[in-house]
């Protein structure tokens, strides 16, 4: 992987006369609107279209059947993301830097490849392991096992590179078919709790469908060439990805991480009544997510060419992001019984004080979204992402340890904000330092 170029000169040339004025019509170039288009409605299919089944889901699985899914998919989500070692954004950002150098482009593609397959490979014998020997796990061995699909779908994605093309587009029409598709079987063959295993198929066959289709794709798209990974490459991946995939694993801990270490402390249908509430606030999320994701790769560039652009851009977009995630959370906080008796009905009444609890994070992570992925990451300061996400992973893991026991799915919800709002305060106070004030 080449290497970051985002700190030394860049940071310390002069701003551009026009950078206040370019901002928002580069911002709104016909390419940057097209992608973002895409990354909408790739959103929309992969996230948000799964609130359609989702009613039916939770009445036909109830608490205990959708608590066993809901454990296995966020025990797997966590696998997913020691597979994925961060290269949805160290990998966009390599990429985003030998755009027209389509050799090192496709060599970037191997060696990643070459990481990511070793890790799905390698982690499956504990997988193993767990669901074999520990309680918790045995309980959704079969649910567990299918899902380790997924595992495999993250290695052979190229969705990262789609990304730094800024060719998402494309890409999203082709996953609106695949998720389409998930979506009918879900209605036409999941009728009853005894039905978790075919609903746990279908979960997993529009990721490994949609990877499959990306890495193809991206051949063809991008004019690239089948290689082999180096073993030195394969090394300097995860070498320059290693901050990043700490940060990404630590930030699972207090995120898709929630419902796994709910279920080792609590019964599966807490599991139940906290997955749904936090389903419900990271589709909310996911509203803001493909934009985040959008501005990334230009936040980049706009780091390598003067550390007052990025200073510029930032405040704007600190500005834009807290309002926007206040509202939301006003509105999310506000509709809770409502939102619960529509998608879950009477029977998980008990989600609505977590969803409540839970709306909180939306304006917490619009602030630190803004101050890590389009300050500090741009800016070179992986390490101080890094450690404000351990830091928050950490303290998200003893507050559940501490809380869970007494008030269950309640007690994860207030571990949780107690987590965004530590790795709020700490990106803030790294941002400050290097972008609010003139200084450094």
């Amino acid at each position: 992987m080449v290497g970051t170029g985002l700190r030394g000169p860049a940071l310390t040339q002069k701003a551009e006369p026009s950078v206040r004025k370019r901002f928002w019509p580069a911002k709104l170039s016909p390419t940057f609107v097209k992608n973002t288009a895409g990354l909408y409605l790739d959103t929309l299919t992969s996230y948000l279209f799964p609130l359609i089944t989702l009613p039916y889901v939770v009445r036909v699985l109830g608490a205990r059947g959708f608590g066993l899914v809901a454990f296995a998919q966020s025990f797997v989500s966590y696998i997913n993301v020691i597979v994925d070692f961060a290269l949805a954004l160290s990998g966009t950002r390599a990429a985003a830097q030998c755009l027209h150098n389509r050799v090192q482009t496709s060599q970037l593609l191997a060696d990643a490849l070459g990481l990511r397959l070793a890790l799905a490979f390698g982690l499956l014998p504990g997988v193993l392991l767990l669901c074999h020997s520990v309680a918790a796990f045995r309980e959704a061995r079969e649910i567990i096992l299918i899902l380790y699909a997924t595992a495999f779908a993250t290695a052979l994605s190229a969705t990262w590179l789609f990304l730094a093309f800024e060719a998402m587009w494309l890409l999203a029409r082709i996953n609106l078919l695949i998720n389409s598709a998930v979506i009918v079987g879900i209605f036409l063959l999941v009728r009853s709790p005894e039905d978790t295993e075919i609903y746990a198929v279908l979960l997993a066959a529009g990721p490994v469908a949609g990877s499959l289709v990306s890495l193809l794709l991206a051949f063809h798209r991008f004019s690239l060439s089948p290689l082999a990974p180096r073993l030195a490459g394969v090394l300097s991946t995860a070498r320059q990805g290693a901050a990043l995939f700490l940060s990404q694993t630590s930030i699972a801990l207090y995120t898709t991480g929630n419902s796994f270490l709910l279920g080792t402390l609590a019964s599966k249908e807490a599991v139940g009544y906290f997955a749904a509430a936090d389903k419900v606030v990271r589709a909310v999320l996911r509203l803001v997510a493909p934009l985040t994701t959008a501005i990334f790769p230009r936040m980049v560039n706009a780091a390598q060419r003067s550390g007052e652009e990025l200073r510029v851009k930032a405040r704007r977009l600190l500005s834009v992001y807290g309002a926007l995630g206040a509202g939301l959370a006003l509105a999310l906080w506000l509709a809770a019984p409502w939102v619960v008796g529509l998608f879950f009905g009477p029977t998980f009444l008990a989600s609505v004080p977590v969803l409540r609890i839970l709306s909180a994070i939306v304006f917490l992570i619009a602030l630190s979204n803004v101050l890590g992925l389009h300050v500090l990451l741009p800016s070179g300061r992986d390490r101080a992402f890094t450690a404000a996400t351990l830091a928050a992973g950490l303290w998200n893991v003893l507050l559940a340890w501490l809380l869970v026991p007494r008030w269950h799915a309640l007690g994860m919800a207030w571990a949780v904000v107690g987590s965004e709002t530590l790795v709020t305060l700490m990106m803030a106070a790294a941002s400050w330092k290097l972008f609010v004030t003139k200084a450094g």
